[in-house]
């Protein structure tokens, strides 16, 4: 199929069996309608990036190598690295063969200049600096889980059609709605304009900086309070079990025809010890964890008002500057759950927490509380 000229997305929804567009009929014509058998691991269904595999994989042609891995130490720890290719050690084995050097040659030549076209410097160039997109990575789909990606569209007719990019589920576009059934995409600037603007008038806020401190801190307090333990709690339960093996150990003794006045007397006192102790209310001792700090919460606001600030300019630089505000700020990806806006058109609601009280650093205040707030004690980034 790939020599065909049918791209790597489209082979594996061919494979995972997708009933949109052409790929039915193509499965038709290269897998007789079958169901190929996908890799065990994952989601039990058809990648890109497996099929890319499967069309580099040199013993297909029959070739073995061995050694193209090597195990080395660096910097105490051992790990695995590409090994120089005249170093290895190759096998031609004829009877593994399953594919002919003409195709085999045909398609690495159309993998090298699909890759030579990518890195350009045109539209499709990988950029050097992460994801040009701001919820690339930062997303996921609502439904399967997999993670959002920016798929291709278009608006307008005739003259007037341009293209238009969305969010999407990366499993359905990549691998077809075999595996995933969320078809629903929302446009890359409204997404992106929506999700800064809730973080920015919802989340960094005076009003969630109160209830982020005023929860920590609660939480502080409550880990830090005097403990109260039993002081002979231990002793007198030690004590409980030497008495009654003890006793267990007389039973037996008399059991066997060694009854006299001496051991009954020895028995009555054992039982009435055990059970003397078996009565006593426990001792609870008050036991201080840990000296008594004060905590500055106005050095904290202060230092968290200062951090969300710098927020804000990030948030409004660059999409690179953006998506680092947004992971430092986000526990968790967002998940896009399939929804419809109030026109009745499918679109993708994010849902999530936020977590601002990592914003503190310990070099902030000379005694300050950790700012790890539990989770449920942040605000929910809304609809």
């Amino acid at each position: 199929m790939y020599q065909d000229g049918h791209g790597l997305k489209a082979i594996a929804k061919t494979l995972s069996l997708d009933p949109n567009r052409d790929y039915p009929a193509l499965s038709r014509q290269y897998f007789d309608g079958r169901l190929v058998a996908s890799p065990t691991k994952g989601t039990g269904s058809w990648s890109p990036t497996a099929v890319r595999e499967m069309l580099t994989r040199e013993r297909y042609l029959g070739r073995i190598v061995y050694g193209k891995v090597k195990k080395v130490y660096l910097g105490g720890t051992q790990k695995r690295i590409q090994a120089d290719p005249e170093q290895t050690i190759q096998l031609q084995r004829e009877d593994l063969r399953i594919i002919d050097d003409e195709s085999w040659q045909a398609v690495q030549a159309r993998l090298k200049r699909m890759a030579d076209e990518s890195s350009g410097t045109g539209n499709f160039a990988p950029s050097k600096r992460g994801s040009r997109y701001l919820l690339s990575g930062l997303a996921r789909c609502g439904v399967c889980g997999a993670s959002l990606t920016v798929v291709g569209g278009t608006t307008g007719s005739g003259e007037n059609r341009v293209p238009l990019l969305k969010y999407g589920c990366s499993f359905r576009q990549n691998r077809g709605t075999a595996v995933c059934n969320n078809n629903h995409a929302m446009r890359v600037d409204v997404l992106d304009q929506q999700v800064l603007l809730a973080i920015q008038q919802q989340v960094l806020t005076p009003a969630a900086i109160d209830y982020v401190v005023n929860q920590a801190l609660t939480a502080f307090h409550a880990d830090h309070a005097p403990a109260r333990k039993n002081n002979q709690g231990e002793t007198r339960q030690k004590q409980i079990q030497k008495l009654e093996k003890e006793i267990a150990n007389l039973v037996n003794f008399v059991a066997k025809g060694n009854l006299s006045s001496a051991i009954s007397h020895n028995l009555a006192q054992k039982e009435a010890q055990l059970s003397e102790l078996q009565n006593q209310q426990p001792v609870i001792e008050v036991v201080p964890t840990e000296e008594k700090r004060d905590v500055d919460v106005g050095a904290i606001k202060q230092a968290l008002y200062q951090r969300i600030k710098d927020l804000r300019s990030l948030f409004n630089g660059d999409v690179y500057q953006a998506r680092q505000a947004l992971a430092m700020i986000m526990p968790e990806r967002l998940a896009a759950q399939p929804v419809l806006d109030a026109q009745g058109k499918k679109a993708l609601q994010l849902e999530g927490l936020t977590s601002i009280g990592q914003l503190i650093s310990d070099s902030d205040a000379e005694n300050h509380i950790r700012m790890a707030s539990p989770r449920g004690f942040e605000p929910r980034l809304p609809p």
